[in-house]
């Protein structure tokens, strides 16, 4: 259980880091506008997510390592709450409704496609 919780924590490190650096080099990450970076980040979470489920499903260091760890500190709902918020905040409702809904319908067709490139049937 030590090792699984170990590999938790380095996963959720390197992840962290990683979305970092994604949002970092996105242009206009924020700046009022569409927050691409955290957009960015979650879509390639869940495709990520959608392909370790399969790909890993009977091993369980990898699973926390990759899944639990990685994916857990690379994607982030709090970030997308916040930058959904600000938009509504800042009265750019359509933008705000086209972030939040885009940011759901791509998450999960891109967890999806990540499911079916793993090899899992529907």
């Amino acid at each position: 259980m030590f090792i699984q919780f170990l590999f938790i924590f380095l996963g959720g490190g390197l992840g962290s880091i990683s979305r970092y650096a994604v949002s970092y080099i996105t242009p206009n990450y924020y700046k009022g506008n569409f927050p691409l970076g955290t957009f960015l980040v979650n879509t390639i979470g869940c495709f990520l997510i959608g392909l370790f489920s399969i790909v890993l499903y009977k091993n369980l260091t990898l699973n926390a390592f990759l899944i639990t760890g990685f994916c857990g500190g690379f994607t982030t709902f709090s970030s997308f709450s916040k930058e959904a918020f600000l938009l509504f905040n800042k009265a750019k409702i359509k933008l705000a409704f086209i972030y939040v809904f885009s940011s759901c319908v791509v998450g999960l067709l891109s967890l999806f496609l990540g499911y079916i490139t793993g090899g899992g049937n529907c």
